[in-house]
């Protein structure tokens, strides 16, 4: 689950000349949903987007939340966030059908707005086409990405790659054997002038 998260003044998302949802300052989250996105991934991203300090207090940059300020929250779900290109068209492979992605999204929706205030929670209707229009704060853009955040429990994320953490040692794992191999060819080329 991936989610573009800027800081606006303003926000609003309207379907022709209907006004569907609308905020004053505050966040705006476009949310996009992957084909092995679960409940897990909703849980990390409603509580990163709800205690990242991205606000100013007074002087003081990056000290509040959007919680902290009182303010608004606009969720649009937005498939193409999980797009990936195949030369220069976009492919939708890695996102997850619109039945089972509507679902989690309205999840996502029951989620933030329990964490948080229910009336300060607006959103897109899922699976229209219409205008977001917003006003960038900054312009404060940041995005974050709840996959890497999620282990089975053996050491590997979901992407199947190995968390590299500390020995029993308190130490970090040697070297890669590819970072050896350049060791050891840098060692033969300085040996040779």
């Amino acid at each position: 689950m991936k989610a573009l998260v800027q800081r606006v003044t303003e926000a609003r998302v309207t379907i022709g000349d209907d006004l569907i949802s609308s905020i004053g300052p505050g966040l705006v989250a476009f949310i996009g949903i992957g084909k092995d996105d679960s409940e897990k991934d909703i849980d990390y991203l409603v509580k990163r987007l709800l205690t990242i300090r991205i606000f100013n207090d007074g002087d003081k940059l990056w000290e509040k939340s959007v919680t902290e300020m009182n303010y608004e929250v606009l969720c649009v779900s937005q498939y193409t966030l999980i797009a990936a290109f195949k030369g220069a068209k976009p492919a939708f492979n890695n996102c997850m059908p619109p039945e089972r992605s509507k679902e989690l999204f309205e999840k996502f929706l029951t989620a933030i707005k329990s964490q948080y205030l229910e009336e300060k929670i607006k959103s897109n209707i899922f699976g229209t086409t219409g205008h977001v229009s917003l006003v960038n704060d900054g312009p404060t853009t940041f995005s974050f990405e709840s996959l890497r955040k999620h282990e089975d429990g053996s050491g590997t994320n979901r992407r199947g790659k190995v968390k590299q953490g500390k020995n029993e040692k308190g130490n970090r794992p040697e070297t890669s054997h590819k970072n050896d191999e350049l060791a050891t060819a840098a060692d033969a080329s300085s040996t040779d002038s």
